[in-house]
């Protein structure tokens, strides 16, 4: 996933979804757009064992029945430390919503520099941290799967991945997105309906 182009491509089908225009270059730019949010979509979302800031450990199947937005970042990716305040704008939007559940998962090598950020920019949600210098046999997975940062995805209440998540930058849309997840709406099938009818992320905006 390119994070530039995949930006850029959510504020162009925004912006041609809310004008209704249809030239081919934009549906080019929407089929792709699509694709992208289908990463490891229909994957079923391997346990984990991670610690988190107190040194305990969480294992992903505590959240069972839960929808999960999992962000993975690190200390040295600028892009995901310029995301945290709209990220947390997604949570404040979806608060209410006690079946959705935010988990960070910080890829990284220095763990006190972890915690250092998660007080200074006061992340919600469960933080936890996966060293790469660890032994990687229990989180597998993610140290193969997770290739860009950062990488957001949506996994459903049965522990599948419906794909990854748009940019928080649109915290509608990416609310919308997320909440459809509660009855098991893939990402881009979340993102095409928007794309159809955008009034319908209206009911997520802040006031």
């Amino acid at each position: 996933m390119k994070l530039k182009n995949l930006k850029f491509l959510i504020l162009l089908l925004l912006i041609c979804s809310y004008g209704y225009s249809q030239n081919s270059s934009q549906e080019k730019a929407k089929k792709q757009y699509l694709k992208q949010l289908k990463y490891l979509q229909n994957k079923k979302a391997p346990n984990f064992c991670l610690s988190n800031k107190f040194g305990e450990e969480v294992k992903l199947e505590k959240f069972k029945n839960k929808v999960l937005v999992i962000d993975f970042w690190s200390t040295h990716c600028k892009p995901c430390i310029q995301d945290f305040p709209d990220l947390e704008k997604v949570k404040g939007i979806l608060k209410d919503s006690t079946n959705i559940q935010f988990i960070g998962i910080c890829i990284d090598t220095d763990k006190q520099r972890w915690k250092d950020m998660l007080d200074k920019y006061k992340l919600s949600g469960t933080q936890l941290f996966l060293d790469e210098n660890s032994d990687t046999n229990a989180n597998e997975f993610y140290f193969k799967k997770i290739k860009e940062f950062p990488t957001y995805l949506l996994i459903s209440s049965s522990g599948i991945i419906l794909g990854s998540l748009p940019f928080p930058t649109q915290h509608e849309f990416m609310a919308c997105v997320i909440a459809n997840g509660i009855n098991n709406m893939n990402t881009a099938q979340s993102a095409e309906q928007i794309f159809d009818n955008p009034m319908i992320i209206k009911k997520y905006t802040q006031e």
